[in-house]
């Protein structure tokens, strides 16, 4: 494990969310809810607000940090799952922003498929929780 995913791992403590990597056949079984398992199809992390959990696919051909840097995106931004799932695309597009900053501060290669910004998100915001991801990570 690199010293980034071990910084993400304590900023997910931080927020008083456990981090689990296993298969997506774990991850289906202990989400439980059959709607959440038929829109987790290609999904290589999950984070549940509500049981303060953050499963990250053991398999995922995407680097692992990237994922978990981007799920706790989403435990920062996205709090209101009814919200995220009108605007899924949107908030997907937000915590890989999110995630990408992480990556180009830490000086490492962003995923091929990684979409940019969405116009309505200001980079700042995204700058700026970044920073607070990166808290625990020393270089």
């Amino acid at each position: 494990m690199d010293t980034l995913w071990e910084a993400l791992e304590k900023y997910a403590k931080y927020l008083d969310m456990e981090v689990f990597v296993c298969s997506r056949a774990e991850i289906s079984r202990l989400v439980g809810n059959l709607d959440y398992q038929r829109k987790m199809v290609g999904v290589d992390g999950f984070c549940d607000y509500e049981s303060s959990l953050i499963w990250v696919y053991n398999r995922s051909t995407n680097p692992k940090s990237f994922v978990l840097a981007h799920e706790l995106a989403h435990a920062i931004l996205d709090r209101d799952l009814s919200e995220y799932w009108k605007n899924k695309k949107r908030y997907e597009l937000r915590a890989n922003r999110v995630a990408a900053i992480v990556y180009e501060k830490t000086s490492r290669i962003l995923p091929p498929w990684f979409q940019f910004t969405p116009p309505e998100f200001d980079e700042l915001t995204a700058q700026r929780i970044a920073d607070q991801i990166l808290e625990f990570y020393i270089a």
